[in-house]
């Protein structure tokens, strides 16, 4: 990848243009280094996700959503078909988590992206601060992950419980 440096990262001042292929056939594209100005990895995660990325990137929004903390963890030999829109286990959870969220102050609503048919995605606002959390199928693994990000004003403390109590219902249900 012509800019990769011995450390494994790209370095470049700007978003370099590289977009490659996984062996699984997940599509990669450079994402700043979280800890290092000036270095890019590169990450993917499905074809269908990169475009839904790209179809709502609006860099025209002051308001869009700011880097801060993400955890991501997944429920592994998961049954994954027991994982689908609009079935008990997955009102449950989106309840379970719309309830925590609202106790915590945060007011959320969840969302649905075109073709992501197994995908909860909830999104929320408050305390000054913005959240999403996804829970979807692998697409390639039996897998089901678990995604929490938090714009950088609201502490992971207050909410990482909330990801470890979902995960814990999944896994059970799951496995």
């Amino acid at each position: 990848v012509g800019l990769r440096h011995p450390d494994g990262l790209i370095h470049s001042d700007s978003m370099p243009l590289r977009l490659g292929v996984e062996d699984s056939g997940h599509l990669v594209m450079p994402a700043s280094h979280s800890g290092h100005d000036g270095k890019w990895s590169l990450v993917g995660d499905g074809a269908a996700s990169l475009c839904a990325f790209l179809l709502a990137q609006d860099r025209s929004n002051p308001r869009s959503f700011n880097r801060g903390w993400k955890r991501r963890t997944s429920v592994k030999e998961s049954h994954r078909e027991r994982w689908q829109r609009g079935n008990e286990l997955q009102a449950t959870v989106s309840e379970k988590i719309l309830t925590a969220l609202k106790h915590n102050g945060i007011e959320a609503v969840t969302r649905t992206i075109e073709g992501e048919e197994n995908l909860l995605l909830v999104h929320g606002e408050g305390l000054k601060g913005t959240l999403s959390f996804g829970i979807r199928n692998s697409g390639t693994q039996a897998k089901t992950s678990l995604s929490l990000r938090l714009s950088p004003e609201l502490s992971s403390e207050k909410f990482l419980p909330l990801l470890e109590d979902i995960e814990g219902l999944l896994s059970k249900a799951l496995q």
